[in-house]
């Protein structure tokens, strides 16, 4: 899995897309921390800054449900 998120891509856009193409290929055989790697790495510099601020420090010290639960918060409010 390979993702980059484009310079003027709102952040809610991006991780909607992601879920929704995850969910098309459930069977993928990419586990959950992977997924939270490739989708955070893919983020702009800016987008990763915001994540790790609302996660209180680092992305990678929370579990991938914790992390998918930031996106989608993030990704709520982003979008309003």
């Amino acid at each position: 899995m390979y993702f980059t998120q484009g310079e003027h891509e709102p952040f809610y856009e991006v991780w909607e897309i992601c879920r929704k193409l995850l969910q098309k290929c459930s069977h993928h055989g990419i586990i959950d921390w992977m997924q939270m790697h490739f989708f955070y790495e893919g983020l702009t510099t800016a987008n990763k800054r915001m994540v790790d601020s609302a996660c209180g420090g680092a992305l990678m010290e929370k579990t991938p449900q914790e992390a998918f639960d930031q996106f989608d918060l993030l990704a709520n409010n982003n979008q309003q």
